[in-house]
């Protein structure tokens, strides 16, 4: 659920010097402190390496990667960056490495000291610029990207840097208008034209790189040789286009959006004329997919699913007054996507459900030419890399294992894999969406997003859950539906068991010694990013407990912004007053100890952390983030706060009622357990769930 902690620097382009490189890793960050070491103790006799020298380290991290131990490449590499420590080579694949290993905070800081000891280089921005954008958010890559330009940029190399950089955060009007002033103003640059070309290629637009390739051509002539080599590649995707009835010359829609309408055009045809209903008396063989089976909300609801319905199967019993007869399968794409990507691998393969890892598997079933996909080969050459990776490797095996349900769980999965379901004929397919709609959320919308869930839900079969009324409603304004058509499955928990450990309990006892007897204790639990808005938690405890000397306050959780929080919580003067605690996997001990639960979050599916709170009888504050409103009983087991731009005032005014709350009815915490257990059952959730699975919409 959560990621390792970092304080990360943004560094100016003319931080160049030693202290800049090595001046800012956490202490966390042990590779990051190996690779300074690795550079204070380098050669001065730095040289050039060989070829075969680069090959070398190549191979060794792409061994190590395919062994699952990309780490143990990282000894290694470091002595080749201490050997030639002006090579970047070496540098990037340390920072690959620990991409690779799942570790992206901490790859991001190796990322920023190579780009501050190589600040010349584009690779080295473009590398750091993606780190930030995938850890901090484009709003981060823009900020780095005010420093980088801050002088402008003038030569060829630069502008076209500052174009691929826009390009690189998603923001194709600035991309375009770079590319348009790098050809202006050095219309003789080559490699120019190529760039603007490949990233029109790659945001969807072919007819437009083919205008831009030709005039590129127009002005070099002859010299022109990788420009006229691109062009003929690319005439040929344009012919076979033009055999699939896709034209697009003169419109502004996207490649992968016509070829998409054009395909479920065809798909609707077939499945509507071959279609057989499902038989609803009994739930038969079900499959599900998600992305990981990681730590995270979704994820214990997509296990607790599989669970109960294989629990129910073991011991012959029905659901909702369903024979449940199966079997179960899980699929995911992958078990190794992130760090703890298996988290709840373990509590599958102890009931006995298999879980399988698509992209493992062979594409086309192994065999293209027989391959169900086969006579689809061409339109998928023109789609995302992740339609077409779970479109080719589910596909043939759908069919062979014939589930009569495939239930697809959040908007990745469902973006990569719906397409799959549908190819292989699977009866009934339910898409269960966990939060607001991707159109909502910027930083994880794709064009493609609004052609996939129309035309999905368009077809005979196929049905929309949501786990709050909130995101239904969302998604049914943003796809024109009958909102009476997304059942609601609210999250189906258990209280939380209040085991600790030693280092929990060392930690609560030392902060409780320093604290007054009869502290009032506010907590919460979070990954600690700026959705979250710890800055502002910390700012209203900081207030709270100047007329409140006996408040305490704790955080549990990790984040990229933990360390930031930590420093400004310091500067507040909070210490001894506020607990960050890091990662735990003892949550249900710290909410045992909280008397209340605070949670401030921007966006929100169903957090099933104020359940959990809830269940554990801890009142909660809550901002009405996505279906958050629908987690508390109003005035009752908590309050709410608006889900816009708050400050610290009313956050504050929150919390004295809260406490206010809780001296008057002293059976608060009762009220909060009976409404949430009652509210929130595994029974009352699965029950839902195979109504999903057996009733029309």
């Amino acid at each position: 659920m959560f990621s390792l902690l970092s304080k990360l620097r943004r560094p100016r382009r003319a931080d160049t010097g030693d202290k800049a490189a090595s001046g800012n890793a956490p202490p966390a960050v042990a590779v990051s402190d190996r690779l300074a070491a690795a550079l204070a103790d380098a050669s001065d006799d730095h040289g050039e390496p060989e070829r075969d020298l680069l090959q070398r380290a190549r191979h060794a991290l792409e061994t190590r990667i395919k062994a699952g131990d990309p780490l143990g490449a990282v000894p290694e590499l470091l002595g080749y960056v201490q050997q030639y420590p002006q090579t970047e080579l070496f540098q990037v694949l340390v920072a690959r490495s620990l991409e690779a290993a799942h570790r992206p905070d901490d790859s991001l800081v190796v990322w920023r000291g190579i780009h501050q000891r190589f600040p010349d280089s584009p690779d080295a921005f473009i590398l750091m610029l993606r780190g930030v954008k995938r850890q901090l958010g484009a709003d981060a890559g823009r900020k780095e990207m005010e420093l980088y330009f801050s002088g402008g940029s003038v030569a060829a190399k630069d502008i076209q840097l500052e174009a691929k950089s826009w390009d690189e955060l998603g923001d194709a009007a600035q991309a375009d208008a770079c590319f348009e002033r790098l050809t202006q103003a050095h219309p003789r640059f080559e490699n120019g034209y190529a760039a603007w070309a490949q990233s029109l290629v790659r945001r969807g637009f072919p007819w437009r790189a083919r205008q831009v390739l030709e005039a590129g051509i127009g002005v070099l002539g002859e010299a022109a040789r990788k420009l006229s080599r691109r062009l003929s590649d690319l005439n040929g995707d344009l012919i076979a286009l033009r055999r699939l009835g896709v034209e697009g010359e003169a419109g502004d829609i996207p490649v992968s959006i016509l070829v998409l309408e054009r395909l479920f055009e065809e798909i609707g045809r077939r499945r509507n004329a071959e279609y057989e209903a499902l038989d609803e008396s009994f739930v038969g063989p079900v499959l599900m997919i998600n992305g990981s089976l990681g730590a995270g909300g979704a994820e214990r609801q997509f296990v607790n699913t599989a669970v109960a319905l294989q629990s129910a199967i073991q011991e012959g019993r029905s659901i909702a007054g369903y024979p449940v007869l199966g079997p179960v399968q899980v699929v995911c794409r992958s078990l190794r996507s992130r760090e703890g990507a298996d988290f709840f691998a373990a509590a599958l393969k102890e009931v006995g459900i298999p879980v399988s890892v698509y992209s493992d598997m062979e594409a086309w079933g192994g065999c293209e030419v027989s391959s169900l996909l086969s006579t689809y080969r061409d339109y998928l050459r023109f789609l995302p890399k992740q339609i077409v990776e779970g479109t080719s490797k589910l596909t043939d095996g759908l069919r062979a294992s014939a589930p009569s349900i495939v239930h697809i769980w959040q908007d990745g999965s469902i973006f990569a894999t719906a397409l799959a379901a549908l190819l292989a004929g699977v009866p009934r397919i339910v898409l269960s969406v966990r939060t607001m709609p991707p159109v909502d959320r910027p930083d994880r919308y794709r064009v493609e997003y609004d052609t996939i869930y129309r035309a999905v839900l368009g077809m005979r079969g196929v049905a929309l859950s949501s786990n709050s009324s909130f995101a239904a409603k969302r998604y049914a304004d943003w796809l024109g539906l009958d909102e009476r058509r997304i059942p609601v499955v609210y999250n189906g928990l258990a209280p939380l068991n209040a085991a600790h450990d030693e280092t929990c309990t060392r930690m609560w006892r030392e902060f409780k010694a320093a604290a007054p007897d009869n502290a009032f204790v506010i907590g919460t639990v979070m990954r600690v990013d700026d959705n979250k808005r710890p800055f502002l938690w910390v700012e209203a405890a900081h207030l709270y407990a100047q007329s409140n000397p006996d408040a305490r306050f704790v955080m549990v959780g990790g984040g990229p912004l933990l360390e930031p929080v930590k420093e400004f919580a310091q500067r507040l003067g909070m210490d001894g007053r506020i607990l960050f605690t890091g990662i735990s996997r003892r949550v249900g001990f710290w909410l045992s100890h909280f008397n209340a639960f605070m949670l401030l979050s921007r966006f929100e599916g169903l957090p099933n952390v104020l359940i959990e709170a809830q269940f554990s009888g801890v009142p909660v504050v809550t901002t009405l983030a996505g279906g958050a409103g629908e987690a508390v009983q109003e005035g009752v087991t908590g309050l709410t706060l608006p889900s816009g731009e708050i400050e610290a005032a009313p956050v504050v005014r929150a919390m004295e009622r809260m406490r206010e709350m809780c001296a008057s009815d002293p059976d608060i915490g009762e009220k909060a357990r009976t409404w949430a257990s009652a509210r929130f059952s595994l029974e009352r959730m699965i029950a839902s769930t195979v109504n999903c699975y057996v009733n029309s919409y």
